[in-house]
């Protein structure tokens, strides 16, 4: 079976992982980069991913999400 990463832009990365972490009552962890984070099951399953991005709208009515993702 395939895994969907569900992904949210944020403004504050490490408080926001603080905030999702207690409420799916997992330790609190420091994000792996300043500008994103996961939260993870006890597994190592990915359930949320956490960065900072912003989308615009063209004129056709697509988005185009800008994401700042961490090196590879």
């Amino acid at each position: 079976m395939r895994r969907t990463w569900t992904i949210i832009g944020v403004a504050d990365v490490a408080g926001s992982l603080r905030w999702y972490q207690r409420l799916f009552g997992l330790p609190e962890t420091a994000p792996a980069h300043d500008d994103f984070g996961q939260i993870l099951d006890s597994d190592g399953t990915v359930l949320l991913c956490l960065h900072q991005e912003f989308s615009l709208r063209d004129p056709d009515g697509y988005y185009v999400s800008v994401s700042a993702l961490p090196p590879l």
